[in-house]
């Protein structure tokens, strides 16, 4: 019963905006947009129990956001993590030709003081490979983004920083917003884990 009152604020805060936690404001960028590509659709009449079935482990995926850098210097996406998927890797998307190339971003995605990045389809992306579970659309996964901070010659600090991040599963992109929520988090609830 908690699992089902939960779900859908979850999925409000998420799809309004993308909860982002970091250690402190000052070392934290604002993800904005972020969603992830349902590999199982659900239909109004259709029960949240039956699609398991619809999809074999071992599929693709790619998640999408926009990433806004309010730090005095730039920042570097260098990984990101989610139990999601065994593999998690940056990529893009590049016409060769006439033919259009996924491949991985060397060196992670650099974002520039007060500038943003935009990952989404056709570009920049998170190629999640090897799906562990199914990506049912109207849940959502968590996923690490890891930042390093660059020196004013472009190269590693040595500073970094982790947001945890919510990604609704989703069929297409969700609609522009001006909401952005930040610094939400949950606590874990004590006892046996059960849903009760």
């Amino acid at each position: 019963m908690l699992r089902k009152l939960l779900v859908p604020f979850m999925l409000f805060s998420l799809v309004t905006g993308v909860a982002i936690s970091a250690q402190e404001m000052d070392t934290a960028a604002i993800i904005s947009g972020a969603w992830v590509r349902a590999t199982v659709t659900v239909a109004a009449n259709q029960s949240e129990e039956t699609p398991e079935a619809a999809m074999p482990m071992g599929g693709v995926s790619a998640a999408y956001m926009t990433i806004e850098n309010p730090l005095a210097n730039a920042i570097r996406l260098s990984s990101v993590e989610t139990n999601a998927a065994a593999v998690v890797e940056l990529h893009e998307t590049q016409m060769q030709g006439d033919v259009m190339q996924m491949r991985p971003v060397e060196g992670g995605i650099v974002i520039a003081a007060n500038e943003s990045a935009a990952l989404q389809p056709g570009g920049l992306h998170v190629m999640l490979l090897d799906l562990q579970q199914n990506l049912v659309e109207g849940e959502a996964i968590q996923a690490a983004l890891n930042f390093e901070i660059l020196d004013d010659s472009g190269e590693a600090s040595g500073e970094t920083f982790t947001q945890i991040i919510g990604l609704p599963i989703l069929t297409e992109p969700p609609a522009p917003h001006t909401l952005i929520i930040q610094n939400v988090w949950g606590r874990p609830a004590a006892g046996d884990g059960s849903d009760t």
